[in-house]
């Protein structure tokens, strides 16, 4: 699905993968809000695409609910951001705790606010948002999980972080416990920027060299979005790939 604004254009793909039978992944985009959510879910069953399913959702609730209010600080948005995603995590924790079909599931969580001239990148877990900007792509979130905090507190190399056996193991999740501290940050934004949310679907299996090559190709986003699902099933496919990509067209002040 892609849609363009006058500002703002996106693009959002889901695929199941070629090895998984359900697709756990979730995303939703409401420009008009300036706002871009994508979670990848876990959990027995159908639960882990619940997880992901309604977190998406309630954020998006809290978001619109926010947005009756007047103008906000970057500090406030900054705020309400952190706050919500503990909302949603509350939420999400007490589902699987009062339904035994649901219990142990959870999900990751990112999201994309445009704030004026700014964005705020707030998420948890180890779905990814990444910048492309002036050809050089940066990875604007650091992921929860194990090996991370391995490779941040020196103990293990970026290199051997590939064949580590336990990568996979996250240290933060949306509705594992009953508190997560989210990471929310805000950045400038410029003209011609191009955002990338997306599941360790597409990042185990693509780099980030593949990424920033594949972006950079003068295509619409929409085909860039389909050779990046492409190139994951490519190299194995082993889970559902899941992306939004948003490129801004102009001056978001104006």
């Amino acid at each position: 699905m892609a849609n363009p604004t006058s500002q703002l254009d996106y693009i959002g793909i889901s695929d199941v993968g070629l090895v998984r039978e359900h697709n756990e992944d979730a995303w939703a985009a409401y420009p008009e809000r300036g706002l871009f959510l994508l979670a990848d879910g876990m959990g027995g069953h159908a639960a882990g695409e619940i997880a992901a399913d309604e977190s998406v959702s309630y954020l998006h609730e809290l978001v619109n609910q926010w947005h009756l209010l007047t103008q906000t600080s970057l500090d406030e948005a900054v705020a309400f951001f952190r706050d919500a995603f503990t909302k949603v995590n509350t939420s999400i924790y007490e589902k699987g705790q009062h339904d035994p079909s649901l219990s142990g599931m959870g999900t990751t969580l990112c999201s994309l606010y445009f704030l004026q001239k700014h964005a705020i990148v707030a998420h948890v877990g180890d779905s990814r948002i990444y910048r492309l900007r002036d050809g050089s792509l940066e990875q604007l979130t650091e992921d929860h999980s194990l090996v991370s905090e391995l490779v941040s507190l020196g103990a293990m190399k970026g290199d051997d972080s590939e064949t580590f056996p336990y990568k996979h193991i996250l240290t933060r999740a949306i509705g594992t416990n009953s508190f997560v501290e989210p990471t929310v940050n805000y950045l400038k934004v410029n003209p011609q920027d191009c955002f990338l949310l997306c599941s360790d679907g597409l990042t185990n299996y693509v780099t980030d060299r593949e990424l920033e090559s594949v972006l950079n190709q003068d295509l619409p986003l929409a085909n860039r979005g389909a050779a990046l699902v492409d190139l994951a099933n490519e190299h194995g496919g082993g889970d559902n790939i899941t992306l939004v990509l948003v490129h801004v067209n102009d001056d978001l002040s104006r």
